[in-house]
């Protein structure tokens, strides 16, 4: 799995500007994954009772319970549901991701979470011959 982003010339920029955001454009991130990588996301309902450190809850000590119809999976603080699509292009900002690009091309990215952020770090350009690492 990989993510990517698409630079181009800004045809509004200003091309004389040292600034690369001034003449350049960043696509969307483009995950490699069709339908996306999947992943999971904190679960914002209430689970009154569900507490798997609480030897009185009925999920006590587990890690996947069904709640309100749906399998949830404890992340250690707190309840999560799958995410289906690609998590990092619905959530990582590409606006700060300009060190590292060097002008128009394709570029692979890594994302890197912490517990609610993705930070996106350019791992360089790539063409169609090495794509994904080939």
């Amino acid at each position: 799995m990989a993510h990517y982003i698409e630079v181009t010339i800004d045809p509004d920029g200003n091309p004389d500007s040292p600034y690369a955001w001034d003449r350049w454009d960043m696509s969307a991130i483009e995950c490699s994954t069709p339908g996306g990588c999947g992943g999971w996301l904190e679960c914002t309902l209430d689970h009154p009772g569900m507490d798997p450190d609480d030897e009185d809850s009925p999920a006590f000590d587990a890690e996947e319970w069904e709640i309100h119809g749906v399998l949830h999976t404890w992340q250690g603080w707190t309840w999560s549901v799958p995410f289906d699509g690609c998590p990092v292009a619905e959530w990582a900002d590409v606006n700060d991701l300009w060190d590292g690009v060097d002008g128009p091309g394709r570029y692979e990215v890594d994302a890197d979470w912490d517990d609610t952020e993705c930070y996106l770090t350019v791992v360089g350009k790539v063409d169609a011959d090495n794509e994904g690492g080939e």
